[in-house]
């Protein structure tokens, strides 16, 4: 998925401009994969995306706005897989987000999750919105709110309470695996475990 503009300018792009800005994104998640976010300078990811310095700052600010851009692309294809998803029971549809979720992070890997996990956890960046988990959070909040206009939910504990239990869940899960792939079964874990808490706030 490419973005539609640059970041820096805020000017609509050639497809080349589109080329090249991915070739820079790609070129940040290889970087991190082999040496990690901190590690890896402005002067690696041009050498790596094959493009000059001044070419890398046509199309962003910085490192950090590369990788936001990266984890924007994801936030915007969860929030339109839940747009397009049956909500005729909104537990339901939180349990297809969540394994649209786990195949986004499936696809990343447990190692480049376990990368960017780090940066914005141990660093100073601020996330200006756009890590993956608040898309996650603005999901789970629209599911629950009107779950519980609906009758679905029980609305004995605050919407906001019940998200941060379901984010907190999964950030646990997903963390377990980051360090225990290979043996970790994280699909089958969120899948047992979901459920239930969307049955222990089910209205009925």
């Amino acid at each position: 998925m490419m973005a539609k503009v640059n970041p820096a300018g805020g000017e609509f792009l050639t497809r080349k401009g589109k080329q090249t800005q991915q070739a820079i994104i790609d070129a940040v998640v290889a970087l991190i994969r082999s040496k990690g976010f901190a590690e890896t300078t402005v002067k690696d990811i041009c050498a790596e995306a094959g493009v000059g310095v001044g070419t890398f700052y046509h199309y962003f600010q910085s490192k950090v706005e590369v990788l936001l851009s990266f984890i924007g692309e994801e936030n915007a294809e969860l929030l339109a897989f839940y747009a397009q998803t049956d909500k005729t029971s909104y537990g339901d549809a939180i349990l297809a987000v969540m394994n649209r979720y786990l195949d986004l992070y499936f696809i990343k890997g447990p190692e480049l999750v376990a990368q960017i996990y780090s940066t914005f956890l141990f660093s100073e960046i601020k996330l200006a919105g756009n890590l993956l988990e608040n898309s996650l959070y603005k999901i789970l909040m629209d599911a629950l709110e009107k779950g519980q206009q609906s009758g679905e939910f029980s609305d004995q504990i605050s919407v906001e309470i019940l998200c941060n239990t379901f984010i907190g869940t999964c950030f646990f899960f997903t963390s377990l695996w980051c360090n225990e792939a290979q043996t970790y079964d994280i699909r089958a874990v969120v899948n047992q475990h979901f459920p239930q808490l969307i049955r222990l706030v089910s209205a009925k």
